[in-house]
């Protein structure tokens, strides 16, 4: 009965995490009947030894060329925004006691509010992404060797937009200790 209510909290918890969203949402395996065990298998089998992570990929975009008061400005579009979720899939629950399984439900759902603090921080930057890409301007027509220099301009202040979002996420891992200070906090409390 305990691996099948955890089983159906686990896929609400996803459903909730990947329902109505830009973003996937992966797991990694981790094993243990008590607290320190699956700690462990947390940091052996997390994302850089973290219990979850939120990641950016590289932004597919488009680029139309159009002139303009006697320049060659670009209208860019975001065509490919992809945000990872990566969060924890506990395999021995059916082997816990009831205390372990609600210190792991506890701690999963803090995690997946903070990981849902970074996606946040990525959709707010899908707009300056665009915004990076677009307006970017040169004197005179549109000709080949104009169209280059604005694209690699372009992909140069993506770049650096994408800096400014990973920062973002990044700070926010600083000031909350990967969670840990957060509210609620991502911990997995000891049980007697």
């Amino acid at each position: 009965m305990r691996t099948s209510l955890l089983g159906v909290a686990l896929v609400l918890a996803l459903t909730r995490v990947s329902s109505a969203t830009d973003y996937s949402v992966k797991t990694y395996n981790v094993s243990g009947t008590t607290p320190s065990q699956i700690l462990a298998a947390v940091k052996a089998n997390g994302p850089k030894g973290f219990a979850g992570s939120t990641d950016l990929a590289a932004p597919a975009y488009s680029l139309d060329f159009q002139e303009k008061g006697g320049k060659c400005v670009t209208n860019g579009t975001i065509d490919t925004y992809e945000i990872t979720v990566t969060l924890p899939n506990w395999t021995d629950a059916g082997s816990s006691d009831q205390c372990v399984i609600d210190s792991y439900n506890k701690m999963r759902d803090a995690l997946t509010q903070h990981e849902e603090r970074h996606v946040k921080i990525f959709r707010d930057a899908k707009d300056s992404l665009t915004a990076a890409i677009s307006g970017v301007n040169l004197p005179g027509s549109c000709s080949d060797s104009t169209r280059s220099k604005l694209k690699a301009a372009s992909e140069k202040a993506l770049a650096a937009t994408q800096v400014v979002a990973r920062k973002k996420s990044d700070d926010f891992d600083v000031k909350t200790k990967h969670g840990l200070s957060d509210s609620p906090p991502v911990i997995l409390d000891s049980c007697p």
